[in-house]
């Protein structure tokens, strides 16, 4: 089975290419995470997926013939054994999407805590369901969720997110927001609707962290 430390030596390269002087920060991070630290208790801040997004697009950008196949690699080498590493590969599967997803130039709310890990949104349109009904457009299968539990509205380019009176609330970074009320979101920002935690990316030009 290939091993971490196999693939360390590719990806240091890709992401210095990518990345000039940021590389061994970067993986140091990932390692700190995913293999050396292994009492660290997943939050909705999750702080790795900067750096995992930075490694998807370094390996996307080192190896073009073969970026599917490496990441898939990666993949496999960062599941462990236990929950906390099923779940982070799932989250890896996630990052390898919306590294896709940032080529489009496509604002993004995607699930890194709940039921549905990796579904989300392009915020393609003016208006957006999340909740609970079927026929939202962001669809949350958690019992803490309404059926139609937030909306999100872009206006001349920035996108907001508005409670819509749900039973247990909406909040962005830890802020509970009033309800009815538009909150402005930036990229690397995380939203609750009642247990389910979601990120927000925005690749747009001076959005990106």
């Amino acid at each position: 089975m290939l091993t971490w430390d196999q693939l360390r030596a590719d990806l240091a390269r890709a992401l210095e290419r990518r990345h000039p002087g940021r590389a061994e920060a970067i993986l140091q991070k990932i390692e700190r995470r995913h293999r050396f630290d292994p009492k660290l208790v997943l939050d909705d801040t999750e702080p790795q997926l900067p750096a995992l997004l930075e490694l998807a697009d370094a390996v996307r950008d080192c190896f073009p013939d073969r970026g599917d196949e490496m990441l898939a690699k990666l993949r496999r080498v960062l599941e462990d054994d236990d929950d906390r590493g099923h779940v982070t590969m799932r989250r890896e599967e996630f990052l390898t999407r919306a590294s896709d997803d940032r080529a489009l130039g496509l604002p993004r709310l995607t699930i890194v805590r709940g039921p549905g890990i990796g579904e989300g949104v392009w915020i393609d349109r003016p208006l957006l369901v999340i909740g609970r009904s079927p026929n939202a457009d962001l669809f949350l299968a958690d019992p803490t969720a309404s059926r139609r539990h937030a909306e999100v509205r872009v206006q001349r380019g920035t996108v907001f997110v508005s409670d819509q009176r749900s039973l247990n609330g909406t909040a962005v970074n830890r802020v509970t927001l009033e309800p009815l009320t538009d909150a402005p979101l930036a990229n690397g920002d995380r939203v609750r609707c009642g247990s389910v935690v979601l990120a927000f990316t925005d690749p747009r030009p001076g959005r990106v962290a």
